[in-house]
């Protein structure tokens, strides 16, 4: 029984992973082009895309583990994707490059 269970979650995680990777890949490319029509330079656009990688290496160990101490992870989860959809919204307002550091 737990066999079956465990086989049924790992499903779920696959697919759940080949959803992310997979908008996260198509948006990549466009999001460098948005920045850069905005007027961005090689060094900010550079920027843009390191310091995405390192948020998200600095961040999965600490969402996994929030995760593990959480009993309702389908909130969790929810909560991530809305405030990764808020984000994104937010970043289509921007009017320059510039408008990322701002306060």
């Amino acid at each position: 029984m737990a066999s079956r269970s465990l086989e049924r979650n790992l499903r779920l995680i696959y697919v759940r992973a080949f959803a992310a990777s997979a908008s996260i890949g198509m948006s990549a490319p466009f999001a460098g082009l948005y920045v850069a029509k905005l007027g961005a330079s090689s060094l900010q656009l550079g920027m843009l895309h390191s310091l995405s990688n390192l948020a998200s290496t600095v961040l999965q160990p600490a969402w996994g583990y929030l995760a593990d101490r959480v009993r309702r992870k389908k909130y969790l989860v929810f909560a991530g994707g809305l405030a990764a959809s808020i984000a994104l919204m937010l970043v289509t307002r921007l009017k320059t490059p510039s408008g990322l550091s701002r306060s």
